[in-house]
């Protein structure tokens, strides 16, 4: 007999066969972590979350630059999240490596040859003599300091999740970061998440309860999360096989977690689509399509895909594609190909299977196709939509 998680889960899956990627509800599970104090249970949506803002690769805004947040929400995100290190004046700012090299340039554009470490470079030099990468010389822009990306972020109405980058034993770090978020954000406007060192200090050292962290199951143990109370579990949909995914979702989802899980690409997007995940994180999918950017193409055929593949190089956008199906055939999705078959969506009855995918374009040609791989593929429907920023 299944479990009532199990039957939650199974039941909900159905929601994700009727709404994927409609333009009036976003994907929902209930869930037992979603039951009020009288126990009634209650829907939870999915958000998906910004890996470091919208910057596709240094390309169409620096990475956690004050652009990339603007790009996020702009094409659906609700929330996003920031690394945070701190200059040698001690000036907390939002950048991911230790050194400047990969994600910066020259004031004048040249590339960085030799390293230059973030820890050793005063605020006022990180602001004069470097600038965020990106194609166009206009969106190469100052590191913001993390006072600047938090109000950036209010403003645009996203939930931050803050990873510090620097182990602290002390506490004070984060204890710096934490003080200036509730300052901006208020305590339930941002999630501390971290490779699990900083959290542990948060809790033990500083003994702060009631700042929410975001813990990574791979890393550690999940009594070890248990512990720690008050907390996202990231499950991986990488580190873990799909039975475990599977296994972990239900078991966190039983014990009250909310979760999280990131993906760059269809086969790990399949994975979290059959799952109650709370967040989904990712560098180059888009949101759920809730009518965000200027729609130029709703193709409800695939006879009339060819419109679509005529369409020249554009500037920046996004494909959203969802179609039911049998047998097995490969898909093109910009430029994304993966391959599909009855393993793969959710039951859509009579044989039939229905997946969801979608992703960011920058600088290139909208492009789509399916290709059977097999006289037996059938497909029963399919809706494309093209969508410029």
């Amino acid at each position: 007999m299944k479990t009532r998680t199990a039957l939650a889960v199974t039941a909900l899956l159905a929601v994700l066969v009727s709404s994927c990627n409609s333009s009036d509800k976003i994907p929902g599970y209930v869930t037992p972590s979603g039951k009020d104090a009288s126990g009634k249970v209650v829907s939870t949506q999915r958000k998906w979350l910004s890996h470091r803002g919208v910057d596709l690769k240094c390309t169409v805004a620096g990475e956690n630059s004050l652009e990339a947040v603007a790009y996020a929400r702009k094409v659906g995100f609700e929330s996003i999240e920031t690394d945070v290190r701190t200059t040698s004046d001690g000036v907390l700012v939002c950048m991911h490596d230790p050194t400047l090299n990969r994600t910066c340039l020259n004031l004048d554009g040249t590339k960085i040859e030799n390293p230059v470490p973030v820890s050793e470079v005063t605020l006022e030099e990180l602001k004069t003599r470097y600038r965020l990468k990106a194609d166009r010389e206009e969106m190469r822009t100052q590191v913001p300091t993390l006072e600047e990306y938090l109000t950036c972020c209010k403003e645009n109405g996203l939930l931050v999740f803050i990873e510090p980058k620097l182990k602290d034993e002390t506490g004070r770090h984060y204890l710096d970061i934490i003080e200036m978020a509730d300052r901006i954000l208020g305590r339930d406007g941002y999630i501390v998440t971290s490779n699990n060192y900083a959290n542990g200090v948060i809790r033990n050292t500083l003994k702060i309860k009631d700042v929410k962290v975001m813990t990574i199951l791979y890393q550690t143990t999940y009594e070890a999360i248990q512990a720690l109370g008050n907390s996202v579990m990231a499950i991986s949909t990488v580190r873990f096989s799909k039975e475990e995914f599977a296994a972990n979702m239900e078991k966190a989802v039983a014990d009250g977690f909310e979760t999280e899980s990131n993906t760059d690409n269809f086969p790990r997007l399949d994975m979290i689509n059959k799952a109650p995940v709370n967040y989904i994180s990712t560098d180059l999918l888009v949101p759920d399509y809730k009518g965000q950017g200027k729609l130029v193409l709703d193709l409800n055929s695939r006879s009339k895909w060819e419109t679509l593949n005529k369409q020249g190089k554009i500037g920046f956008g996004a494909l959203y594609l969802e179609m039911t199906y049998s047998g097995e055939a490969e898909v093109t999705l910009g430029g994304q190909t993966f391959s599909v078959d009855g393993s793969n969506g959710l039951d859509a009855g009579n044989g039939n299977r229905k997946i969801c995918f979608q992703l960011l374009l920058y600088n290139e040609k909208p492009v789509a196709d399916i290709r059977p791989k097999s006289s037996e593929f059938n497909l029963k429907s399919s809706r494309l939509r093209f969508v410029i920023f």
